[in-house]
């Protein structure tokens, strides 16, 4: 059996579903709101589309499941932290190709509330999967790991400038050298992006930054994007714990709930591509171009 068909078979009849509810050209997925608790049916697949018209974006896009599958099988990885469950899509994609590395491989999957029919439950692939509710930044990884470095982390949970910097000091302190890093959404939260550029800079990573497929239904929104991260130089958490510049910007702030937003006094004096967009009128609105675009890192001073 070729590759991407075992990939295909692994992750279960419910991510099998989900792949066919893609909507290309927003990036979403005809599927019920999460909370009502309803299992996908093969023989319903025919009638989702009609039945769910307003498309869903909590599972990452197709093209990008697929790409955290290839991660894994190239780079052979097969201890996974995933922070960000959602439904569990892309938790079965990471771990149906682990699989394919080795038979004991296994995804610890963190969030801090998991929803109802979670796409692993009752599939052959949560036995590669290990689901636990609550901060990720108090998952003890010694105890969980019996001691094993992380090969690959993929992080998509709360999306903030702090938040994220804390996982990546705390996980990728743990990951191995030459460990992956793969973050969603960079390229349509600043946050984020503000985050990937400071990360840059450090001398314990290789990195890029590749837009993804999803538009959101518009065209003039930035799509989310991946950045990702080969770890190349041990460092201590402390090493790439940054200061907290500006965890949300003011423009983000009524898409995110109160417990997101985290509110920081002072300038924010460190990244020239965030002071040139200031002089041209201020911080990225929800239709403006990307902090992470080649055009705009381009004219870093």
């Amino acid at each position: 059996m070729a590759l991407f068909e075992q990939i295909l078979k692994n992750i279960g009849s419910q991510s099998r579903i989900c792949r066919q509810l893609y909507e290309p050209r927003s990036g979403g997925y005809h599927l019920p709101v999460r909370m009502q608790a309803e299992r996908l049916s093969e023989e319903a697949i025919g009638t989702y589309r009609s039945k769910y018209p307003e498309v869903r974006y909590d599972c990452v896009e197709l093209p990008v499941a697929d790409l955290l599958a290839s991660l894994v099988l190239n780079t052979g990885s097969t201890t996974i932290i995933e922070t960000g469950t959602s439904r569990g899509f892309s938790t079965c994609h990471l771990a149906a190709a682990a699989r394919i590395v080795a038979t004991d491989a296994v995804v610890h999957t963190l969030d801090a509330k998991l929803g109802p029919n979670r796409f692993f439950e009752s599939e052959d692939i949560a036995e590669s999967i290990v689901a636990t509710i609550g901060n990720s930044l108090e998952f003890d990884v010694q105890d969980r790991l019996d001691g094993r470095r992380i090969d690959f982390l993929f992080l998509d949970s709360l999306h903030s400038f702090g938040h994220l910097n804390r996982e990546i000091a705390y996980f990728g302190s743990k990951l191995k050298l030459g460990g992956i890093i793969v973050m969603h959404d960079t390229m349509c939260y600043d946050g984020l992006a503000l985050l990937v550029l400071q990360m840059q800079r450090l001398p314990f990573f290789e990195a890029v930054t590749i837009p993804t497929h999803r538009s959101h239904g518009d065209r003039k929104r930035s799509c989310p994007g991946v950045s990702i991260f080969r770890k190349v130089a041990e460092f201590k958490p402390s090493e790439v714990t940054l200061p907290v510049l500006l965890p949300i910007l003011e423009t983000e702030a009524p898409f995110m709930n109160s417990r997101q937003i985290e509110r920081v006094q002072g300038p924010l004096s460190l990244d020239r591509t965030y002071e040139i967009m200031v002089g041209e009128g201020g911080a990225r609105g929800r239709n403006s171009t990307s902090l992470l675009e080649p055009t705009k890192l381009s004219r870093q001073g």
